[in-house]
């Protein structure tokens, strides 16, 4: 190798480690970025989560939940099945779905034998 194609190798070495720096310090830049990225967002969630805490914690005060009726408080009985019964008002219940149903029926009815326009 003469001493021409040296200093062509040289400089194109130079060249290539010019770029590579380059590359390096733009890579650095994105590194900031993303970690200032991570932080802020960090940050909201820590805010966010802050925010839930009271709303959860007034969702659960044992001041509104003793407010509130117990199903023995209110006379129903709690079926196995997860049903509640209660005397009266269950056959009360039925006849007024049976009512709705009833009224339903005659109006879905009255939909269908309309003329169409």
């Amino acid at each position: 190798m003469g001493k021409g194609e040296l200093r062509a190798q040289i400089e194109k070495l130079e060249q290539v480690n010019t770029k590579l720096r380059a590359k390096n310090r733009e890579a650095g830049r994105e590194a900031k970025l993303s970690a200032n990225r991570i932080a802020e967002l960090g940050k909201q969630v820590a805010q966010l989560e802050r925010r839930l805490k009271p709303k959860a914690a007034r969702v659960e005060s044992p001041e509104k939940l003793s407010k509130t009726k117990t199903s023995k408080q209110r006379g129903l009985k709690v079926v196995p099945g997860g049903g509640v019964l209660s005397g009266a008002s269950n056959a009360e219940n039925t006849s007024l779905d049976r009512d709705a149903k009833t009224a339903g029926e005659a109006e879905a009815a009255s939909y269908t034998n309309r003329p169409r326009t």
